[in-house]
């Protein structure tokens, strides 16, 4: 609910709106409703950087909080930072092979149809149980379609891609779970 003098500036702030019932016809006539507002939008150079820089740097604490046998908090830095960073990517991709003309919907729910189907099973392989050992192998899993996807962006846009962070948080994450 929104109060009246509300009501003009609320009905047009999205285009998808729709009036269903307009008792007292005091709502503008809006046009039919269309999700070209939400649709992916290719990266600047800065947001394609900010997206790698940030799944390298929560990558390790995944990795810290297994190692501890910390596993809600791995699970959180992956399912959450880390998982928001690869579907930015993977949306990013998905924007390239439509010429950015789709909207992948709410909760990302048409990126599938986007996606080879590889790539849509490798990204499934990033969801795990509740084990450390399944949540190691969704880390990997993640780590190796970011890598992938990272690469195929960047290299699309003439973006630059930091092997160096990878090969060093990758590195690492490795390391680590040899030790266990």
């Amino acid at each position: 609910m929104a109060p009246v003098s509300e009501t003009h500036a609320r009905c047009t702030e999205d285009k998808l709106t729709i009036v269903l019932l307009d008792k007292d016809e005091s709502l503008p006539v809006l046009p039919p409703p269309t999700d070209e507002d939400h649709g992916v939008k290719p990266p600047s150079a800065q947001a394609y950087d900010e997206c790698c820089n940030e799944f390298w740097w929560v990558a390790p604490y995944v990795a810290k909080g297994l190692w501890r046998c910390e596993i809600l908090y791995a699970k959180w830095h992956l399912d959450s930072i880390a998982r928001e960073m690869l579907l930015t990517m993977l949306e990013w991709e998905a924007g390239i092979r439509t010429d950015f003309s789709v909207s992948m919907g709410k909760c990302r729910k048409y990126l599938q149809a986007h996606l080879p189907e590889e790539r849509w099973q490798a990204l499934l392989l990033t969801y795990a149980d509740g084990s450390r050992e399944a949540t190691w192998n969704a880390l990997f899993a993640a780590c190796n379609l970011f890598r992938g996807t990272a690469k195929l962006v960047g290299e699309h846009f003439g973006y630059s891609y930091s092997d160096e962070d990878d090969l060093r948080v990758s590195g690492s994450a490795e390391h680590v779970a040899e030790q266990e």
